[in-house]
């Protein structure tokens, strides 16, 4: 695949995933390192999340996040 070429298949993204070094037990991994960085005095439930995404070239992205609770709750979150 070249540069900017439009990924038509799952199969395309099973390949990329394959041909990578991320695996499910390495973003499990980074998901549970990410929670430790959450900010949850209310419900004292740590929550760290993993997504990889694929950019224009092709290349793997991972981006990862973790839930911050305001200090007064107006409704239900949802990281």
């Amino acid at each position: 695949m070249s540069y900017g070429e439009i990924i038509h298949s799952s199969k395309e993204i099973e390949d990329l995933l394959n041909n990578s070094n991320l695996s499910f037990e390495n973003l499990r991994y980074l998901a549970r390192e990410v929670s430790e960085n959450t900010w949850s005095p209310f419900s004292q439930f740590p929550v760290g999340a993993v997504v990889v995404g694929i950019d224009q070239s092709k290349k793997l992205k991972v981006f990862s996040g973790t839930n911050v609770e305001p200090t007064i709750s107006l409704g239900v979150c949802a990281e």
